[in-house]
């Protein structure tokens, strides 16, 4: 093959590859009542139906993984949310005993955390203001079994 030939074929390639480079689509934003967001279908990857979320809260779906579906999922939510800090925590900390979920501790600070039991599963809402906003990470996982 000649130098020429070999110069081509690597233009092709580089050609034939950007084509296949996509931007990026937005992440679309949560759908809910005025009041919160309804977790019921967050995105058309993420099904949930035993979380709700403040207004204005916008999934990280790159940060979050979720495992199962409605209200049989463990894995990790995280959300940015505009809006002020103690409001997130209250509405965290009202709503997910309205959907059965049964509070173990809350403690409120510069890092809030709350802990929920429901069934087999524990669920940890962390809540970090910042600039940009409010920080949630929500963790569900299964219940471990006793050891003794």
């Amino acid at each position: 093959m000649t130098f020429k030939n070999i110069v081509i074929l690597a233009l092709g390639l580089m050609v034939s590859l950007s084509a296949c480079n996509s931007t990026p689509q937005p992440k679309p934003a949560l759908a809910g009542s005025a009041s919160t967001n309804s977790a019921a279908t967050v995105t058309k990857n993420v099904q949930i139906s035993d979380i709700t979320f403040p207004v204005n809260s916008r999934l990280d779906e790159d940060d979050s993984l979720v495992i199962g579906s409605d209200d049989k999922w463990v894995g990790r939510l995280t959300l940015k949310v505009s809006g002020k800090t103690p409001d997130v925590y209250d509405h965290f900390f009202h709503s997910m005993p309205e959907l059965g979920w049964v509070s173990m501790t809350a403690i409120q600070g510069k890092v809030s955390l709350l802990t929920f039991s429901r069934g087999d599963r524990h669920a940890t809402v962390q809540i970090e203001g910042g600039l940009g906003g409010v920080a949630v990470n929500i963790f569900v996982t299964d219940r471990a079994p006793n050891y003794q």
